[in-house]
């Protein structure tokens, strides 16, 4: 393969790259989003039941996931 060619195999491939971890972080996103949801109805019904909220450690799955860095630098480095 040419010189040019690679160059444009490997763009396009890091193009599709880039595409995917924006659909992956999206939805990341979302699931970190109904976990806090879930989290706080889980809450709410130990308080109606009369425990004391966070019993039971169904939160601190939900805390280290909400906690995880999910930032990561878009930019790659230029060759």
């Amino acid at each position: 393969m040419e010189p040019k060619d690679l160059k444009e195999n490997f763009s396009s491939q890091l193009e599709k790259l880039e595409k995917e971890i924006s659909q992956l972080r999206q939805a990341l996103a979302q699931r970190q989003e109904l976990a806090l949801k879930l989290q706080g109805a889980v809450e709410a019904m130990q308080l109606q039941l009369g425990e004391e909220p966070g019993q039971g450690g169904e939160g601190e799955v939900v805390e280290e996931a909400v906690a995880a860095p999910t930032e990561v630098v878009d930019e790659v480095p230029a060759a």
